[in-house]
């Protein structure tokens, strides 16, 4: 079930607008859904799983490629019609047959009110931003007190989106933070896509930030744990996600930005520094790991975040080594 996520991926690459890129992945997630068979599934199930999941995506490239056949069509009865056959088609569709179907729309229907709880909380807040001027004066404050230091200014949005994002979904956390933060960071010259993935990533990980770590606490409430403890443990282990988001900034590989070369050595160092950053928080890497040991990790993902390709290659040079030594250890 991995081919929706990358299509969804591929749509936004090439161009497509969010929502018609969700459309797209969702379209894809019911194609590929034919194709999951149960034991049960006989030879005939299949085969004709398999001419309607052809003939749906015949009709599916046709509309990509000739957008004209349906724009005589109003919008809403666009979805009807859409609707009425992918009903019908999963009568033949042994991963999602029409009881499944209704089921996925219910369960997204009862998903939209909070969605737009959600927005409309968020619409009124950016609308007293908008009315007060607060907006620009917080840019105004971040910029003049950092001055020239850039890294100064991305810790003070950091603080503000997470301050933000603080017991709202992902939605409204992102909304608001971007309406504050995200100006700030192309002000300063980062590139845009960058400055909305920065604010987007500290919005969210507020659900696992003290005080108000409401993932955290809904996981202690599970487990019947101590909810503190839970957070702060959640805070550790989501470690990484506090620090990637200034990696990206300097480094625009991490978001699939630049040339092929600059994106593999971005996946390669990123994946050094996860690899550190995780050994080291655990204190195990092949066998447990002593204190030396972990001081090295940590030198390492630092290194390996770094812009500059000598520092990246000492990171990785003693990651290689770490594992090395510890390998030999655990025999």
């Amino acid at each position: 079930m991995i081919a929706p996520i990358v299509g969804l991926i591929a749509f936004l690459l090439i161009g497509y607008t969010p929502m018609r890129a969700a459309l797209l992945g969702i379209g894809l997630a019911w194609l590929v859904s034919f194709f999951n068979f149960k034991p049960e599934t006989t030879s005939v199930q299949k085969v004709m799983a398999f001419i309607v999941a052809l003939i749906s995506l015949a009709l599916g490239v046709l509309i990509a490629l000739k957008p004209e056949l349906m724009s005589n069509i109003k919008p809403g009865m666009q979805f009807v019609i859409i609707g009425a056959y992918m009903l019908i088609a999963s009568l033949f569709n042994p991963g999602m047959n029409t009881r499944e179907f209704i089921d996925a729309i219910e369960q997204g229907a009862q998903g939209i009110p909070l969605v737009c709880v959600a927005c409309a909380t968020a619409g009124i807040v950016l609308g007293a931003v908008s009315l007060t001027g607060i907006g620009g004066k917080l840019v105004g404050f971040v910029i003049s007190f950092a001055g020239n230091a850039p890294l100064l200014a991305l810790v003070l949005v950091m603080l503000i989106a997470t301050l933000l994002g603080m017991g709202l979904p992902t939605t409204g956390a992102y909304i608001l933070a971007a309406a504050l933060g995200a100006p700030i960071l192309v002000k300063l010259g980062f590139p845009p896509i960058a400055a909305h993935m920065f604010v987007f990533y500290y919005a969210i990980i507020s659900n696992i930030t003290p005080p108000v770590a409401l993932a955290a606490y809904a996981a202690s409430s599970i487990a019947g744990s101590n909810p503190n403890k839970t957070g702060f443990q959640a805070m550790q282990l989501g470690f990484l996600a506090y620090v990637v988001p200034f990696a990206f900034c300097y480094d625009p590989g991490l978001l699939m930005q630049g040339s092929w070369t600059q994106i593999c050595w971005a996946l390669v160092s990123g994946t050094g520094a996860v690899i550190a950053f995780a050994g080291m928080w655990m204190g195990y890497l092949k066998t447990n790991l002593n204190l030396l040991m972990r001081v090295l990790l940590c030198v390492s993902g630092v290194l390996c975040l770094t812009v500059w390709p000598a520092s990246t290659i000492a990171g990785l040079v003693i990651l290689i080594a770490v594992y090395v030594l510890n390998s030999k250890n655990a025999k």
